[in-house]
């Protein structure tokens, strides 16, 4: 087996909750992954790097090891919730990876 399972999960949000998020592997656009579900990538062992894009927006990169068998799982979606839904139109003005979305290790 020399493969191992990219798994990126997006939490249940309000916010953005009709766009898709698009998951990037090594730079080359794979799937979107829409609101409060899952998606599963079969990847080749060794070092992989994912990021995740809507329009200009990027979370910032996980880059990982990627060993035959293992399934290696992150967590997307946007670190703007509650009191600072308000200031949605200053998030949006700064296309700085991270901003407007997240991606971290499950």
């Amino acid at each position: 087996m020399d493969t191992g399972l990219l798994i990126v999960k997006r939490i249940h949000q309000r916010k953005s909750r009709f766009r898709k998020f698009w998951i990037y592997v090594d730079g080359e656009r794979k799937e979107p992954v829409k609101n409060n579900e899952a998606v599963t990538i079969d990847l080749s062992i060794g070092k992989h790097e994912v990021q995740i894009r809507q329009d200009i927006y990027k979370s910032q990169r996980i880059s990982f090891e990627l060993k035959a068998g293992e399934t290696v799982t992150l967590e997307c979606g946007s670190p703007i919730q509650g009191v600072k839904l308000v200031a949605t139109w200053l998030y949006a003005l700064i296309p700085i990876p991270g901003i407007y979305i997240y991606l971290k290790k499950h």
